[in-house]
């Protein structure tokens, strides 16, 4: 008989969790154990996808190479006003390093994020336990 279609005897339902033989001790969670080990789990799913998320490559802004290229033309190379191009370079840098600490930002609070639901899950475990060994 294949795995597939191996029938558990009834005393291995969906909720009875054993190790061993069926004479052995189930282990029984108190109602707050439970609660806290499934907030946990919730908890720390919601942390690896902020870590994910904190991973994901963002589009930053950039120099277009089209507006480079006219910069580079020979055209402009001899205009009269080195103080207008200097605020145009200036300008653009500006506006790439703005964006850039914009989506660092994002991605920081996404990190901070997994690192505090990280720590609630923790918790929540270390309750589970205590509630098991204090009897709560």
């Amino acid at each position: 008989m294949s795995l597939a279609r191996a029938r558990l005897p009834r005393c291995c339902s969906a909720s009875t969790f054993t190790r061993g033989t069926i004479t052995q001790a189930h282990l029984t969670l108190t109602p707050v154990a439970k609660w806290s080990l499934i907030a946990a789990a919730g908890l720390f799913a919601l942390a690896a996808i902020a870590g994910v998320l904190s991973n994901l490559p963002l589009p930053y802004n950039e120099a277009l190479v089209r507006v480079l290229k006219e910069r580079t033309r020979p055209a402009e190379w001899y205009k009269q006003d080195p103080i207008e191009a200097a605020r145009y370079d200036a300008d653009l840098n500006v506006e790439i390093l703005d964006s850039a600490r914009g989506r660092n930002g994002l991605k920081a609070t996404f990190v901070f994020a997994g690192i505090v639901l990280e720590a609630i899950a923790a918790v929540a475990v270390g309750l589970a336990v205590y509630s098991e060994v204090s009897g709560l």
